[in-house]
């Protein structure tokens, strides 16, 4: 009897743990795409922020952090202000898809497609940001 309540017990515990373990999302990571003329670095965080660095035409650096959830298959991030370093709270909805360490993104707004690669480090990272 001790033993099926000791089972029963250990059972319990093991389930719970499990319980809270979560999953990483298979977006979160650095990913990055580019020329050496324009470079662009997303990081998704498993906080569901996503930081933006990408080096303009003009070699400066621009940095943007924002928020991005993932729902029904759909990346929902804030939006980006064109002229600010900021970010909107309109979510721009965003078909992604993974293959592998391949990173799709095409926001439904726009034509076109963006493609990224998964990278423990970036290639070239904003210097204000090493």
């Amino acid at each position: 009897m001790k033993r099926k309540i000791l089972l029963a017990a250990l059972l319990a515990i093991v389930m719970i743990g499990l319980c809270g373990c979560e999953t990483a999302s298979p977006i979160v990571g650095k990913w990055e795409t580019g020329d050496s003329d324009h470079i662009v670095n997303y990081e998704f965080t498993a906080d569901h922020r996503v930081i933006l660095d990408q080096r303009l035409d003009d070699g400066t650096w621009q940095r943007l952090e924002c928020s991005y959830e993932l729902k029904e298959g759909r990346l929902l991030r804030s939006g980006y202000e064109s002229d600010a370093d900021g970010c909107t709270e309109d979510q721009v909805p965003v078909i992604f898809h993974i293959n592998g360490d391949e990173l799709t993104l095409e926001a439904l707004s726009h034509l076109g497609q963006s493609q990224y690669h998964r990278v423990d480090a970036f290639t070239c990272s904003n210097p204000a940001f090493p």
